[in-house]
C-alpha cells in the first residue's frame, strides 16, 4: 500500500491560483460582464494577478470579452463574461404522464426542447430506455454531441437515492410487470439500504449508456431551483413551491438552500392525512391527500359523485360521452362554465389544499409560496383565489402566493441547476472546462 507520501501533491500555490480561477468564473456567471478592476474588487485579489488570470481563461475559452465599459477619466475598460457556450447541460422533468426535456447553455439558455410521453401504449418500453432516447433527440436538434455535455439533470417523480443511481416512491413510473420479473417492474436499488421495491435504476442506466455524469433531484426541487434560479422565487430566501398534477408534492427553500431532510424525501405532502381523508394507515404508492386533490383524484370523485347522484353534467358532453376520457381539466372547464357538480368538487378541491398548504405555511413561514402543475392551471377563480383566501385567514404571517411564472420551463431549468450548482463550488468545473 502505497504511503501517503509517495502520493502526489497538488503545490499550494496551483491550488490558490484553482480557487481564485473560480471565484473569478463564479463573480462572472453572477454578475457580469465585469471589467478586470471590478473583478479586483469584488474577488478582493490583486489586480495584476486578476489580469494575468482573465488573460489565460479568454485563451482558453473560459471567458469572453464582450465589450467596453464605462470611462472614469481614462481608457475605457474591457468587460468581461462568462463563456456560456463553453459547455451544455441537458435538463429533464420526468412526469407520470409526460417527459419535457431541454438543452441549454451555462446561463440557462435553452437551445432546443421536446416533450414526449412517460410511457408507450403497450408499456414495454422502460422508461429509462424512453429518457435516453429524448436525450439523444434533443442533442441531435441542439447540433451538439455528448462530450459537449457537462452534464444531465433529472427530475423524477419520487426521492433518489443518495448515490443518484436509482429512484424509488415513484408509481407513476412504474410498468406492467412483465413475467418473471417483480411487480410494478420492481429493481434492486443501488443505494446503501438494498432493495427498495419499485425503484428504477435510471441513473445508473443513463451513465453506463451515455458516459456523461447524471445528477437526479426530487421533481419538486428541481422546479423549486428553476423558480429560484429564473422564475417567481428569485431574490427569496425562504420559500415554498408545490406542484399538483399526477400527485402532490412541496420544495423547500430554507435559508438559501433546498432542504431535502434526512432521506431525501423532504416534502411529500402528498402522504398528508387531512380530517376525513381516509384511515391511519401507510400510504401503497400515492398518498391520501394527493388521492383526493391532484389530477387523477378529481376526475375519479367527480365521476363518482356523478354516478352515485345520477346527475346529468357538462363534462360528460365535454369527454364525447366517454366516462373513461373525464379528467380534471374537463372539471374544471364545465366548473368554469356553471356546471354545479363540477363546480362543487372543484369548490372541495381547492379547500382541501388550502387547508394544507396553510398548515404547511404555519410551520415553515416562508415569504413567497408558488404553486404550480396542472391542476394549477385551473381558472383563478376556482382554485388559486380560494387557495389564497384560505391561507391568508388561517396563517399569522402568510406569504405571498403565486402562480408559477415558468410553467412548463420549470422543471427542465431547474434540472440544468442541480447540474450548475454541483458543479460551482468543485474546483474541478473550472480545470476541466467542459466536465468529464
Amino acid at each position: 500500500m502505497a504511503k501517503d507520501q509517495d502520493r502526489p501533491v497538488w503545490g499550494t500555490g496551483k491550488l490558490i491560483k484553482s480557487l481564485n480561477r473560480s471565484r473569478i468564473l463564479e463573480h462572472l456567471q453572477r454578475a457580469g460582464p465585469l471589467s478586470r478592476v471590478e473583478l479586483a474588487d469584488r474577488t478582493g485579489i490583486s489586480l495584476p494577478a486578476v489580469s494575468q488570470l482573465v488573460r489565460e481563461m479568454e485563451a482558453e475559452g473560459l471567458v469572453v470579452c464582450v465589450g467596453e465599459g464605462e470611462s472614469t477619466g481614462g481608457r475605457r475598460p474591457a468587460l468581461y463574461a462568462y463563456n456560456a457556450r463553453l459547455a451544455y447541460v441537458v435538463g429533464v422533468d420526468l412526469g407520470g404522464t409526460k417527459v419535457a426535456g431541454g438543452v441549454s447553455d451555462l446561463e440557462g439558455n435553452l437551445v432546443a426542447t421536446a416533450t414526449i410521453s412517460t410511457h408507450v401504449e403497450d408499456g414495454e418500453e422502460p422508461v429509462e430506455e424512453r429518457v435516453k432516447g429524448l436525450i439523444l433527440h434533443l442533442l441531435d436538434q441542439a447540433g451538439l454531441g455528448l462530450e459537449k455535455v457537462m452534464g444531465i439533470g433529472i427530475g423524477v417523480p419520487g426521492v433518489p437515492d443518495p448515490e443518484g443511481r436509482s429512484v424509488s416512491l415513484a408509481p407513476g413510473l412504474a410498468r406492467p410487470a412483465r413475467e418473471g420479473s417483480p411487480a410494478g417492474g420492481a429493481t434492486p436499488s443501488a443505494g446503501h439500504g438494498g432493495p427498495v421495491p419499485g425503484s428504477i435504476p435510471l441513473g445508473e442506466y443513463l451513465r453506463a449508456e451515455l458516459e456523461r455524469p447524471v445528477h437526479m433531484e426530487n421533481d419538486v426541487n428541481t422546479i423549486l431551483r428553476g423558480e429560484h434560479w429564473k422564475g417567481a422565487l428569485r431574490g427569496v430566501t425562504d420559500g415554498a413551491c408545490v406542484t399538483i398534477g399526477t400527485g402532490i408534492g412541496v420544495g423547500l427553500l430554507l435559508n438559501g438552500e433546498v432542504y431535502r431532510g434526512a432521506h431525501g424525501a423532504a416534502g411529500e405532502i402528498g402522504y398528508w392525512l387531512i380530517g376525513a381523508l381516509g384511515p391511519i394507515a401507510r400510504a401503497e404508492g400515492y398518498g391520501p391527500l394527493e388521492t383526493f386533490a391532484a389530477g387523477p383524484g378529481i376526475a375519479r370523485r367527480f365521476l363518482a359523485r356523478m354516478r352515485a347522484l345520477g346527475r346529468p353534467s357538462m363534462v360528460l358532453d365535454l369527454a364525447g360521452g366517454r366516462e373513461e376520457a373525464i379528467t380534471a381539466r374537463l372539471v374544471a372547464e364545465a366548473a368554469a362554465q356553471g356546471d354545479p357538480l363540477a363546480m362543487e368538487v372543484w369548490r372541495e378541491t381547492a379547500e382541501m389544499v388550502g387547508i394544507a398548504l396553510a398548515n404547511l405555511c404555519s410551520l415553515i413561514d416562508p415569504e413567497v409560496l408558488v404553486i404550480g402543475g396542472g391542476v394549477a392551471r385551473a381558472p383563478e377563480p376556482l382554485f388559486l383565489e380560494p387557495v389564497r383566501q384560505i391561507i391568508e385567514t388561517l396563517v399569522p404571517y402568510p406569504p405571498r402566493v403565486v402562480p408559477s411564472e415558468l410553467g412548463e420551463e420549470a422543471g427542465i431549468l431547474g434540472a440544468v441547476a442541480t447540474v450548475l450548482d454541483s458543479r460551482r463550488d468543485s474546483i474541478s468545473f473550472v480545470r476541466a472546462g467542459v466536465g468529464g
